[in-house]
């Protein structure tokens, strides 16, 4: 899959959480940081798949999608250069 090599170590984004019906299915999902680098490249695949958990699984348009990087701000600075 495109989206797991684009991703560190070949990890796929999975879902942790559902909230169903009441919380109009929100969803946590984790995930490896990107291998995009100091070049910047990217992955139309891995927009496509971020942007398919934005929807939801209805293909709500106009969905908010928050992402949190919880690594230390110098772990993620180190990673975009390694």
């Amino acid at each position: 899959w495109a989206v797991a090599r684009f991703r560190k170590r070949g990890r796929f984004p999975a879902m942790s959480w559902c909230g169903g019906p009441e919380l109009e299915y929100a969803s946590l999902w984790r995930c490896s940081q990107t291998t995009e680098g100091l070049m910047g490249s990217k992955c139309s695949e891995d927009y496509q798949f971020v942007e398919s958990i934005r929807q939801g699984g209805r293909g709500i348009e106009g969905r908010d999608l928050l992402v949190i990087d919880l690594r230390p701000w110098k772990s993620a600075w180190a990673n975009k250069a390694g």
